[in-house]
């Protein structure tokens, strides 16, 4: 085997191992709050139950998503916050056993 051969045989190889491990489809959508917060709200556009959390300045709010649904809208305290200060992240529940405690 040629080396230019194995060089495209292990690209090959990281792109499946890296598709193989990608994290769900989820959407995020912001807005504003009657009071001028911004806010955010989790979709999930999988087949399977989520494990999430949205995070804000530090703090995390964790939570299970069920298939092709969203969670409700958190919001943030204070009006200087903008959607570029929250994190989302969310992965399949049967990597994160303990995120089945939350409510739904």
């Amino acid at each position: 085997m040629n080396p230019l051969s194995k060089v495209v045989l292990f690209l090959v190889a990281i792109f499946v191992s890296t598709t193989a491990l990608s994290m769900p489809k989820i959407r995020t959508e912001f807005g504003k709050t009657l009071e001028g917060m911004m806010r955010i709200k989790v979709i999930n556009e999988t087949n399977r139950d989520l494990a999430c959390y949205v995070g804000i300045d530090g703090w995390k709010i964790k939570f299970r998503l069920p298939p092709h649904k969203h969670s409700k809208w958190y919001k943030a305290t204070d009006p200087r916050y903008t959607y570029n200060s929250f994190t989302t992240w969310c992965d399949y529940i049967e990597r994160h056993p303990a995120y089945r405690q939350y409510i739904l």
